[in-house]
Parts: structure tokens; C-alpha cells; sequence
């Protein structure tokens, strides 16, 4: 997202981003959110990555049995029978109690199973229906309170306390639990393109800076907690820009393209000018730099078969073994990968490109049929958020960026134009028999190309595309 595992991002190494590394000595969590929003699996994430560290961990539970919510963590990538097995977990079915005359007891039982096991991570699944049988004695929730609130030096470690809250509200019901608690976690859900899009806000630490900003994850098979946040790792440091000026400048093309710009196409949708789209690419390839190329419009096949009508109409030979060797040059320093806008959420699809990214190391990136990207979502300000910080982190990391789109949404169209370095256009003229293209920066030099010209540009650029025999010349 498709996602990184859980291998390259465990969930608690994660957490101590926003909750600090002392969360995790005699520290107490607190995950509260409605039903379904996931705070059994990430609660037993914790239980579960800890106990890796051969942490002991006890997971005392009130409502699931064993077998079912084992196959079910199993299914989310979290073998506890395999931990159980090595003495590393240990499950207990709490029973829930109506009385407040049971409560003591209730609590007695847990300090039993202490004892017995010595855990060095607590997780009680689900904490609500103690609270709600307290919830008019003062008594009992002082009880409770002191309780829990010794619990993790008991320990030694870190206990976690899910708490539910009821549909429509965003609180925890009975007050109380979250005081003693060194960390609050808020878990919610909210539904995009007939998805659900899980988000995270930690609400207190207890002794570290409140960070406001909310952490969006997703749950997935075989994997469990995806964090969708994925931080370039990539970061070209050779002057890329000297590359590019010699191909330019061979070919008479006036077109200054800095590292770390972006670079908006724009074309028309009843004549998407292939010539056009690929014009990027092809000086990459001449320039012998790295390509990743997402389109959310068309598969690998279908833009080869493009480019490979391209150049034969530019070339106007019909040396297949000429074509192929173009094609296998131009394909050896560019990836190709398909994206469909409709399959994922904002957050998972921006997690995917940075993914993609992250793992081919690209000097420019194109993102082909953005129109589609853009008409997919629900959530246009979302978008351009997360479009907005995609160009500053492209731009920190000096890869260039190029967008392809149809020119649909004047607003989208617009805002797209406000951010990019360089701006290029396709115009149709003579109902469409002919085209021009503009192309240049938005405050320097703008200059028109027609079709014949865009042909010959293109053609010095294969001229020049190193094969592995010498330079060609094309008649």
C-alpha cells in the first residue's frame, strides 16, 4: 500500500514516534474507540510484538473465547497459539460480572493471574463493563483507579486498557480510566469510496509533547496494523540537471528542467497526444536516468504499445530490430506500475506511491491519467492536501515530478497550475488536424510548439539514445 509488513515497521517502534520510548516501562495505555474500529488487534499487536522480545504477556479478555479471537489475530498475521506454545503468552477469559458487589473480586483475579504468570506486558480487553457496573460508586472507581494506576510498577512493564465508545459519541462513557492513564489512543473510522478508512489520535502523554496530527493506518491480512505513513528514504545527491541540459541541448529543445521540479502536462481528452506524454520520459531515457512511471489509466502493455507507435511513426523506418532496441533501452531505466483509484482509500493510494518510490529510487516519477485519480476521490480537499505534501517531499529529495492529465476540472486544473515549475499544454487547432503545444515556466520564457516540431524534437532525442552500439542517425 500493496503495504510494507509489519516485519519493516512494527507497530510499537511506531508508537513510540508519538508516545516516547518510557511509554513502555511501567507505562499504561489506554485504546478506546467504537466497535469495529480496532483496538482488540492493536492491543494484541502490542502483546504480540513485545512477547517477540521475549517479554511475557498476559491477555486477559471479557468477551471473545480463546479459539475465536486466535484464529481471528491469525488471520491478521499474529500467531499467538506459536507464542503460547514457547510460554510467551498467556490468555485468560475474565468473567463479566452485574454487581459492584463482584467487582473486588474481579480485580483480585487478575492480581492472581500475575502472580501465577509474571508478565511483563498486560492487556485487559475490554475495560467497559467494569466501568460501566461502578459508574454510581465513588468508592469503587477510586478502588479501580488506584488499582490500574499501580498496576504497570506491579509489573514492571506496560499495561493496556481497551475501553468502548458507544456509537454516536466520541468519549469514553464512564470517566475515570483515561486520568490514569499515562497515554490515551482514540481509535476511529470513517468510510471513503465504500472504504474504511481507520485513523488514530493520541489524545495524552503523560510527561511528552502532545503532537497534534492524526495517524491514519489500515488493517490488513496477513499483515495486521499498516501505518499509511511512508517517509521518502530516497535522496539523489549527483546534479541530475547537468544530465538533462546536454540532452536538451542536443536536441535544440529550450526546456530548463531543474531536480526536484514539477512539471504539469496538461492535453485534451479526445486527443490524449501520446507524443506529447512520452516527451518526458524519452529525455530521462537519452539522459540515462530512472523513471518510475504510475499511470492510473492504462496498464504496462498499453503505454509500450504507445511508445513503441511512436516511434515508429518518428522514425518512418520499419527496422523492427531498431524499434526493439529503442524500446529496450528506453524500458531499461523505467518501471512501470498500475494503480487503480478506486480500489483504495486517499490515505492507502498516497502509501502506495510512496511505497513504489521508496522502493525503486527513481530521478523522476510520472504519474499518467491523473484525471481519473482526481474524479475517484471523495475528498478533493484531501487530495490536494496530500498532493500538496507529495511535491514538497519529491522537491526536499530533488526528483523531478510530472503529472499527466486530461484537462477536465478547471479547479483541479488550476490548483495544479499554481504548484507546478513548468507548465505544458496541448491545444487543438483546425478541429484537431493539428496540434500546438505550449510549454515553459509560469513567470520566464513560454514557448509554442506544433506538431511537425514536436516530431522532430522527439527524433533527435532517439538520435542520441545511447544503444549499445553507437549513436544513430535516422533518415
Amino acid at each position: 500500500m500493496l503495504l510494507v509488513d509489519n516485519g519493516k515497521q512494527r507497530v510499537i517502534d511506531f508508537l513510540s514516534r508519538y508516545l516516547g520510548e518510557s511509554i513502555w516501562r511501567n507505562g499504561t495505555i489506554v485504546i478506546a474507540g467504537q466497535p469495529g474500529t480496532g483496538k482488540t488487534v492493536l492491543s494484541s499487536t502490542i502483546c504480540y510484538e513485545r512477547a517477540l522480545k521475549d517479554i511475557p504477556c498476559l491477555f486477559m479478555e471479557l468477551y471473545e473465547d480463546k479459539e475465536k479471537l486466535y484464529r481471528n489475530l491469525k488471520s491478521h498475521g499474529l500467531d499467538f497459539e506459536y507464542l503460547e506454545s514457547k510460554g510467551l503468552v498467556k490468555f485468560v477469559k475474565l468473567p463479566i460480572f452485574s454487581q459492584e458487589g463482584l467487582f473486588e473480586e474481579f480485580l483480585r483475579s487478575i492480581s492472581r493471574e500475575i502472580a501465577k504468570f509474571k508478565p511483563g506486558t498486560l492487556v485487559v480487553d475490554s475495560i467497559t463493563p467494569a466501568l460501566e457496573v461502578i459508574a454510581e460508586s465513588a468508592r469503587s472507581k477510586a478502588y479501580l483507579q488506584n488499582f490500574f494506576y499501580e498496576l504497570s510498577k506491579t509489573i514492571n512493564g506496560v499495561v493496556v486498557l481497551t475501553a468502548e465508545i458507544p456509537l454516536g459519541e466520541h468519549r469514553i462513557k464512564t470517566e475515570g480510566i483515561e486520568f490514569i492513564a499515562d497515554a490515551v489512543i482514540i481509535l476511529k473510522n470513517e468510510i471513503e469510496k465504500d472504504k474504511v478508512v481507520r485513523s488514530m489520535e493520541v489524545k495524552k502523554i503523560r510527561g511528552e509533547e502532545l503532537r497534534d496530527s492524526v495517524i491514519y493506518f489500515s488493517i490488513q491480512k496477513n499483515k495486521g496494523i499498516i501505518f499509511l505513513e511512508a517517509p521518502l528514504s530516497v535522496e539523489h545527491r549527483e546534479d541530475i540537471g547537468v544530465k538533462l541540459r546536454e540532452i536538451v541541448e542536443k536536441t535544440g529543445l529550450d526546456i530548463d528542467v531543474k531536480p526536484g521540479e514539477y512539471i504539469y502536462i496538461e492535453v485534451i481528452p479526445e486527443h490524449q497526444s501520446p507524443e506529447f506524454t512520452l516527451l518526458i520520459p524519452l529525455i530521462a531515457a537519452a539522459s540515462g536516468l530512472k523513471v518510475l512511471f504510475i499511470s492510473y489509466l492504462n496498464i504496462e502493455e498499453a503505454i509500450v504499445k504507445q511508445l513503441k507507435e511512436v516511434i515508429e511513426k518518428i522514425i518512418g523506418v520499419k527496422s523492427e530490430s531498431l524499434i526493439e532496441s529503442l524500446i529496450e533501452k528506453i524500458l531499461s531505466n523505467m518501471k512501470f506500475e498500475y494503480i487503480d483509484p478506486f480500489k483504495y482509500s486517499l490515505r492507502e493510494q498516497s502509501y502506495l506511491e510512496y511505497s513504489l518510490i521508496n522502493e525503486y529510487k527513481p530521478h523522476i516519477v510520472v504519474f499518467h491519467g491523473v484525471e481519473i485519480s482526481m474524479c475517484a476521490t471523495e475528498k478533493p480537499d484531501r487530495y490536494r492536501e496530500l498532493l500538496y505534501q507529495m511535491i514538497l517531499e519529491l522537491k526536499q529529495r530533488k526528483i523531478i515530478l510530472v503529472r499527466i492529465s486530461s484537462r477536465l476540472d478547471p479547479h483541479l486544473s488550476r490548483f495544479n497550475t499554481l504548484l507546478a515549475d513548468i507548465v505544458a499544454r496541448a491545444e487543438c487547432i483546425n478541429e484537431c488536424r493539428e496540434m500546438k503545444y505550449y510549454i515553459g515556466r509560469k513567470t520566464g520564457k513560454q514557448m509554442t510548439v506544433s506538431s511537425k516540431e514536436l516530431e522532430n524534437y522527439l527524433k533527435k532525442l532517439l538520435e542520441v539514445m545511447p544503444l549499445t552500439t553507437s549513436s544513430i542517425k535516422l533518415n
